[in-house]
C-alpha cells in the first residue's frame, strides 16, 4: 500500500522502531494497514 506524502520511511528492527517522514499528517489507520500488509505490526 502506497500512502501519499510519504517520502521516506526507516525501519530500526533491533530497536522494533519506524520512522514515517511524509509530508504533512498521516492516517494512524492508513499506517497500520500499510504496516500489516508489509507483515508487521504496529504497538501503540
Amino acid at each position: 500500500m502506497l500512502l501519499p506524502g510519504v517520502r521516506s520511511v526507516d525501519v530500526d528492527l533491533a530497536e522494533g522502531a519506524v520512522i514515517v517522514t511524509s509530508d504533512g499528517p498521516l492516517d494512524v489507520d492508513q499506517v497500520r494497514e500499510a504496516i500489516d500488509e508489509a507483515g508487521y505490526s504496529l504497538e501503540g
